[in-house]
């Protein structure tokens, strides 16, 4: 039994280093190699050919399935619900905005993949559009960063910065220095001669990978402004790069604050305070159960506050019912998956709401006080408010 315990601990070991070490250092770092020989920087270059896979998984699969990803999280206006969200933060971007960044990030990858494989070189303007299309790729990216950098201690911020981010910018700034070095040798190669000097000087002076860089960077304005005017044509607003980053929260650029988490609890009407449609089930407040903000409505304080008479009153019946409730109770919650199985729960729920009311105003003198306090911080108030 114990040598089995000893080969599943380390199996599970060995998939998490798999994943969490191996899997983005086999990523990262050929890429890192890659850049490095691109910029001349190592004296030893590794074989574009050779990498065609690597391109494309870090192009398009990781980004895909990050943004998919990153789609379903929650927006700003909207708590985040522990128990229930994985990554325990809202989406890095405007739901509203977020077609800019997927738009942007597009033509930035569909960039990279024209330049990679045209080898016989582009014509002029699209040779242009496209290299402006990385580096606003670029500088896309960077954002992205440090958008998310203030949150690298989440292993999702992490992931997205080490996947997306820094392994795009990698990828692209190859792109770019191979794209210009190849376009500038086919240049050569033709040797084109201008009678007019001031051209023949233009031509000389932008065949230099000195000037023809801050060219390339000037050029990317225009595309991105393009680029902006069709996004316009389709609803979007002049400014919505700018807001996609700004109408967040617990992000770097965020402006806005969220609405106090929410903590799930599968064993007690929470779920479905939480769940059902807010014009059926009518949340009242935010309580508090745990150290832990939660959703509240008048059926779940009346059926706490007659548990809190069982209690007081009958304690060993109390104990037996809280047995058998935290017994079924988790089972029959966990079903409760959407807003309306949770309405439908309410409804079974009502009769023995009016039957824990009724036996309120029966025993208690001040039934009402009893019900308005719960889930409230405990406090000299909250235990003489019904007494």
């Amino acid at each position: 039994m114990r040598g089995n315990n000893i080969i599943t601990s380390f199996t599970f070991e060995l998939i998490l280093f798999l994943i969490f070490i191996v899997l983005p250092a086999s990523i990262i770092l050929p890429n890192i190699k890659r850049m490095l020989g691109a910029f001349n920087l190592i004296k030893r270059k590794v074989s574009e050919g050779r990498c065609a896979l690597l391109d494309l998984i870090s192009t398009i699969l990781i980004p895909l399935i990050f943004f998919c990803r990153i789609y379903g999280m929650r927006k700003y206006t909207e708590p985040i619900r522990f128990g229930e969200d994985t990554v325990g933060l809202h989406i890095p971007f405007a739901h509203e905005h977020f077609a800019v960044i997927v738009v942007l990030l597009a033509f930035s990858v569909l960039s990279f993949w024209m330049l990679k494989l045209t080898v016989n070189g582009l014509p002029p303007i699209l040779h242009v559009i496209f290299t402006s299309g990385l580096v606003i790729g670029i500088i896309l990216n960077i954002a992205l960063f440090i958008q998310v950098a203030n949150n690298l201690k989440n292993l999702f911020s992490i992931y997205f910065s080490i996947f997306i981010s820094l392994n795009l910018i990698l990828e692209y700034l190859i792109g770019l220095k191979t794209g210009l070095d190849e376009f500038i040798k086919r240049e050569e190669l033709k040797n084109r001669e201008y009678r007019n000097i001031l051209i023949g000087k233009l031509y000389s002076l932008l065949m230099k990978s000195s000037t023809l860089y801050p060219i390339v960077f000037f050029t990317a304005v225009p595309v991105f402004i393009l680029i902006q005017c069709i996004l316009i044509l389709f609803g979007q607003q002049p400014d919505a790069a700018i807001k996609a980053f700004v109408e967040t929260s617990d992000w770097t650029f965020s402006k806005f604050q969220s609405p106090q988490p929410l903590y799930i609890d599968n064993h007690y009407l929470c779920t479905v305070t939480l769940r059902g449609h807010k014009k059926f089930v009518k949340p009242l407040r935010y309580g508090f159960r745990h150290d832990h903000v939660i959703l509240v409505n008048r059926q779940l304080l009346v059926a706490n506050a007659f548990e809190n008479i069982l209690e007081e009153y009958t304690p060993r019946a109390h104990k037996a019912i809280r047995k058998f409730y935290d017994t079924y109770g988790f089972p029959i919650a966990k079903c409760i998956t959407s807003p309306l199985a949770a309405d439908i729960t309410y409804v079974i729920m009502k009769p023995l709401e009016w039957v824990f009311i009724l036996c309120l105003y029966i025993v208690d003198k001040n039934p009402e006080n009893r019900i308005a306090v719960q889930y409230l911080p405990k406090g000299k108030n909250h235990e003489t408010a019904y007494k």
